[in-house]
């Protein structure tokens, strides 16, 4: 394996927090502060429900559209060593994991330059860290009020930090997708999803996607529901390649609120 450019998960955690201060003068679609609090079932590296933690902040001026996400979950479970058809121990673990999203473009009419950065945690698959920095371009294939689509492809540099496996990193083409359609005005659903094989062994790729609903209670709070699926195709040894979360949560918009 290659060993990354960025030594370091503290390094990466830096570089993040100058990618949020760096994007933090653009913007996404719509302006929004809010967080969301719910529970978590997940299928894969750990079978267990989880308390679940997010938070959105986004804004729009002109062109330039940015927003910035983290969501977090945490909770305990029974986690087995099997080899063969054998269980040999069984123990209680700490189920952790944290992601957080800096996201950027700027709008050329139906055409749009991006960067998407993504830092993520997560202890039971074993990775301590993975940093993704991602620039390209987009085009809004749908763009109309209630509905909206774009399509993306651009390059990344994927370094990855296990806790027992060798670290990694590598550049990878990046193929993207966006979607949002607003069902009442009250609801809406969303989808997006990211395949990103890696340049020089396509063999070796990443898959995140994710599919959304979300519905209005009242002026401040709506209650949404999320699948999401994440797949390495080459986890660190031991574990699964594939992820599977059902989250359900409550969503507090903090500003503005839906009567605003």
């Amino acid at each position: 394996m290659h060993k990354p450019y960025i030594k370091s998960p503290v390094a990466a955690l830096v570089c993040f927090g100058l990618m949020v201060a760096g994007t933090a003068s653009h913007a996404d679609d719509s302006k929004e502060t809010s967080a969301n609090l719910g529970l978590n079932f997940s299928d894969g590296n750990s079978d267990a429900l989880t308390l679940h933690l997010g938070g959105r902040l986004a804004d729009a001026l002109e062109n330039y559209a940015w927003h910035l996400t983290a969501e977090g979950n945490y909770g305990k479970a029974r986690q087995e060593i099997v080899v063969g058809d054998e269980t040999f121990s069984e123990t209680e673990k700490t189920i952790q994991n944290a992601k957080g999203v800096a996201y950027a473009r700027r709008q050329y009419d139906a055409n749009y330059a991006y960067t998407d950065n993504v830092i993520f945690h997560d202890e039971m698959a074993g990775l301590d860290a993975r940093l993704i920095l991602g620039l390209g371009a987009g085009r809004q294939v749908l763009d109309q009020e209630a509905l909206k689509m774009g399509l993306e492809l651009g390059g990344s540099y994927v370094a990855e930090y296990y806790t027992i496996d060798d670290d990694d990193g590598y550049a990878a083409v990046r193929f993207g997708t966006r979607h949002e359609q607003r069902i009442s005005a009250t609801a809406r659903w969303w989808t997006r999803a990211e395949y990103l094989p890696r340049i020089d062994d396509w063999q070796q790729y990443l898959i995140d996607a994710e599919v959304g609903i979300d519905a209005a209670i009242n002026s401040h709070m709506s209650l949404r529901f999320v699948l999401q699926d994440n797949y390495n195709s080459r986890p660190a040894i031991g574990n699964e390649r594939n992820d599977l979360s059902l989250i359900g949560a409550v969503n507090f918009m903090l500003y503005p609120s839906k009567e605003e």
